[in-house]
């Protein structure tokens, strides 16, 4: 992440340079004498008392076209080739203006964080997996008599199996696009990327990026029901609590709304507090 901050730094700076100029006179200040009235004048000096030796010149300045045509160039790989979808997008809109363009772009982006959101790691281990049957002869004698009789035929199913690698969910590499799901929705509230942050809220993630998902969402509406869908049902005491402090809930009612009643009363020393506690829900 501390590297993906570095190069949108870098695209920063390039973006600027995208205007980059260059001092081709520098400014002249004016320059002049009092008069000896000028000088000894009470009042406020006439245009008569100051005399102008060198007029005012101002700054000339002209593009400077290398340093904008290598901080173009330079966008131009990030957004060709990064595999970041946040620098991809943020290049591109340095070195375009074409909404159609942008937009597709997007699409793209919110394709591959998705992807990259059910990233898997192979553990190195196999397991057994059924993948077929099929029918194998097989002969047999028959108990006869005739010492000439030849042997049964005779079919039987056998079950084919393969050596599959075992996979599990990477959490490192989930974790990195999620962040780059949260950066990009922090840069354009685009709602397919809301769509994303959503799946990955409901959806079978390591509890970290779940909970994370929660605490933007969370942060990202004002809707009254919303927050308090994430206040009752949310598996996440950290969504649950800034839920309700989103609703304007008093510390105590969500201190009360996440411990049960009989624990409440017991740590507060007994029945003799029910009224306290009843004021603290109501709060």
């Amino acid at each position: 992440m501390e590297s993906l901050e570095k190069t949108l730094q870098e695209i920063r700076t390039l973006t600027s340079n995208l205007c980059a100029e260059i001092i081709v006179k520098e400014k002249v200040e004016e320059s002049g004498y009092w008069t000896e009235v000028g000088r000894n004048h009470s009042q406020v000096q006439g245009q008569d008392d100051w005399v102008i030796t060198r007029e005012a010149e101002p700054e000339v300045k002209e593009p400077d076209y290398q340093v904008r045509e290598d901080a173009k160039t330079k966008l131009q790989q990030f957004y060709e080739s990064s595999e970041s979808q946040v620098v991809r997008f943020v290049a591109g809109r340095a070195i375009s203006t074409d909404s159609k363009e942008l937009d597709e772009l997007l699409q793209a982006g919110v394709k591959d964080l998705r992807r990259r959101l059910h990233s898997t790691k192979d553990t190195g281990r196999t397991k057994r997996v059924k993948v077929g049957e099929h029918l194998e002869d097989i002969e047999y004698k028959i108990p006869s008599c005739d010492r000439h009789a030849g042997p049964a035929m005779d079919s039987v199913r056998v079950d084919d199996y393969e050596e599959h690698s075992i996979y599990v969910p990477d959490s490192q590499k989930r974790l990195n696009a999620f962040n780059e799901a949260v950066m990009l929705y922090d840069l354009v509230r685009y709602p397919e990327i809301k769509d994303v942050i959503k799946e990955a809220y409901h959806g079978d993630q390591p509890p970290e990026i779940s909970s994370w998902a929660g605490e933007v969402l969370v942060k990202d509406t004002e809707d009254k029901d919303e927050l308090k869908g994430f206040y009752k049902n949310s598996d996440f005491s950290n969504i649950r609590s800034l839920a309700g402090r989103a609703l304007g809930y008093s510390n105590p009612r969500i201190l009360a709304h996440e411990n049960p009643i009989p624990v409440i009363l017991g740590a507060l020393g007994g029945f003799g507090l029910v009224s306290g506690l009843g004021y603290m829900l109501s709060q």
